[in-house]
């Protein structure tokens, strides 16, 4: 009995400090990389915390797709971007990089990563946006 309290008392801490990301999760196992890996739909996005998801993807017509080469790809109703991403910060933040007529670079905080969820943030402007996307 006394081992097992002894025991506990030296995992707290590494469980309490596993949590990477602000919405979670506590604790995982699987690398990032490979939670990040696959291809996720829109499920909501706020603008200022406004949910404007019907507005901006009507037919949640919004997908985003990461490998773990580090390739990434985005398609709407309207647009495919393809480029290459990374992660900084200490992994806490998602950094994009694609090229069409220029450079176009995107840099953002992840909320929550889990196998069936991706949250992310980012400023633009005066405007603050978030993206809550979903594992399709």
């Amino acid at each position: 009995m006394k081992f097992c309290k002894y025991f506990a008392f030296l995992l707290l801490p590494i469980l309490v400090s596993c949590k990477k990301y602000p919405d979670g999760p506590s604790l995982s196992l699987q690398p990032k990389k490979w939670r990040l890996s696959g291809t996720w739909q829109v499920e909501s996005f706020y603008v200022n915390t406004q949910d404007l998801t019907n507005a901006y993807f009507p037919n949640k017509v919004y997908f985003e797709s990461y490998d773990a080469n580090k390739k990434y790809e985005v398609n709407d109703a309207f647009n495919k971007q393809i480029g290459t991403w990374k992660f900084t910060n200490k992994r806490e933040k998602l950094y994009r990089s694609a090229s069409l007529f220029g450079t176009v670079a995107l840099e953002v905080t992840i909320l929550r990563l889990t196998s069936k969820e991706l949250w992310y943030s980012y400023t633009d402007g005066t405007a603050n946006y978030e993206m809550h996307l979903v594992q399709n």
